[in-house]
């Protein structure tokens, strides 16, 4: 029984895994790839989030760097 909930576990955290992934190469691919707006004001846009909303952005900035972390 402890095998089968293991494996039950694992699964899903690959699961999890590959979603966050995914989402993560919408953002980035929303930002550099031409998709009707200037990739290069879309980065920019991007850090400077982060750098103008205070702690909200450093909020901001810490989750978005927890989800891409290994």
């Amino acid at each position: 029984m402890d095998d089968i909930l293991k494996k039950v576990k694992e699964t899903i955290s690959g699961l999890v895994g590959i979603v966050v992934a995914f989402l993560v190469l919408i953002v980035f691919a929303n930002m550099v790839f031409d998709t009707g707006m200037d990739p290069i004001a879309g980065i920019i846009n991007f850090v400077g989030n982060f750098l103008n909303n205070g702690f909200t952005g450093l909020l901001a900035l810490v989750v978005f760097v927890w989800f891409v972390q290994d």
